[in-house]
């Protein structure tokens, strides 16, 4: 067997195990970010078309109604926003904990994330939480 890369650079690289093992705990999380926005939106929705029909949000009588009338395909823009909302808070949420978990599950910065993580309790000591 001849050792194509140098000892050291097999140490470093990370094992496949490592890997999973940081990408499914932050799947999970991920999936329960997108979920509770999910949940978030349906009332905040339903809310609004009641507000919108009970007239506490002035649509039909508006004496703008006409301006509104002229502008209302803009009414989808808020689709696209709430839709990429969510899988953009859920792939940030996925690659932050990914990383964090990542970085202390590979033995190469596994020291430097000790040292984070005994600085960051320090912090929360320092300041009461």
């Amino acid at each position: 067997f001849v050792m194509l890369y140098p000892p050291w650079v097999v140490e470093i690289v990370p094992t496949e195990e490592q890997v999973y093992y940081a990408l499914y705990p932050a799947s999970a999380v991920a999936l329960a970010v997108a979920f509770l926005i999910m949940l978030i939106y349906i009332p905040s929705t339903a809310s609004t078309v009641l507000k919108f029909r009970t007239g506490v949000l002035p649509s039909l009588h508006d004496r703008n109604f006409v301006r509104y009338r002229l502008n209302a395909d803009t009414v989808f823009l808020n689709l696209g926003n709430v839709a990429y909302a969510m899988l953009g808070s859920a792939f940030l949420f996925f690659a932050v904990v990914g990383l964090f978990l990542f970085l202390l599950i590979w033995p190469f910065s596994r020291p430097l994330m000790s040292l984070i993580g005994a600085w960051m309790v320090g912090l929360a000591i320092t300041i009461g939480i």
